[in-house]
């Protein structure tokens, strides 16, 4: 099922008790999720905001500043 808008409202209407999306990643995304560090534990609050989401991928692991706004931006992406 593409991940889109519409797919999402049908899901959280059903009775399902998950969904498996198909999300087309660029090939530097998926070698962006593929290869991102993840060293350090953390919580992540965003109290309906993503204003804090950079620092907090910079935060978790030892990681480019190219992977991070990569990483950054797929999950600002996100419907």
């Amino acid at each position: 099922m593409e991940l889109d808008i519409e797919n999402i409202k049908k899901y959280i209407s059903s009775y399902q008790t998950y969904q498996k999306f198909n999300i087309n990643y660029t090939q530097e995304e998926k070698d962006c999720i593929k290869n991102f560090k993840l060293k350090n534990f953390g919580n992540y609050n965003s109290y309906n905001t993503l204003n804090n989401l950079e620092n907090f991928l910079k935060n978790i692991g030892d990681n480019s500043e190219e992977d991070i706004l990569t990483l950054k931006n797929i999950i600002n992406n996100i419907p």
